[in-house]
């Protein structure tokens, strides 16, 4: 209950309430061995956003960014040469980077030019 208030008023939620949230979910943690992954990423960023509204550490903004494209990378096959020729991958890509810079201009074929400059 604690992850799901937590992750459904992430916009929300204060520093403190979080901080609650995941003394929670960290209890809980200690008590049952089995735990899989999906939990332990959604902990994880449900973390580093908290320490993000503590603190104001843009670092780990770019941290939740990298998990975040990590996710897909796990879910599709991607060419390591070309890791942005995957749709997902290049959705991905687009709505952090959307996210990161929300004053960025978006184009469709930004993705493909970032990925075409790095080849």
């Amino acid at each position: 209950m604690a992850r799901t208030t937590a992750c459904s008023n992430i916009l929300t939620i204060s520093a403190a309430e979080l901080r609650d949230k995941l003394a929670t979910i960290y209890d809980a943690i200690l008590i049952d061995d089995g735990l899989d992954t999906g939990v332990l990423t959604v902990i994880s960023a449900l973390a580093r956003w908290k320490s993000y509204l503590e603190q104001n550490r843009r670092g780990e903004l770019y941290e939740l960014a990298i998990r975040s494209i990590e996710d897909v990378d796990h879910q599709v096959s991607t060419d390591l040469d070309d890791f942005l020729a995957a749709p997902e991958m290049a959705s991905e890509y687009e709505r952090v980077r959307r996210l990161l810079d929300p004053g960025a201009r978006q184009t469709p074929d930004s993705a493909h030019a970032v990925r075409d400059s790095n080849t």
